[in-house]
């Protein structure tokens, strides 16, 4: 389906469930479901990606001395 990302304006093609360029990316946020024009385009989509906090490596417990 053709639509337009929300965040830039660019038109891109976007198809959720059947393959699209977004499912090769790591999951930031849910699908969309067809129709709802809230998907982003690769750009801004990276970007976000990009953006986004990353996990601890090793998580701690904070206040007891523990790792």
């Amino acid at each position: 389906m053709q639509t337009h990302c929300p965040n830039c304006g660019t038109p891109f093609t976007c198809n959720p469930g059947a393959g699209c360029w977004c499912a090769e990316l790591p999951n930031l946020m849910p699908v969309p479901n067809p129709g709802m024009g809230a998907c982003l385009c690769r750009n801004c989509l990276t970007a976000k990606l990009q953006a986004a906090p990353k996990p601890l490596d090793s998580p701690q417990i904070i206040g007891t001395g523990k790792m």
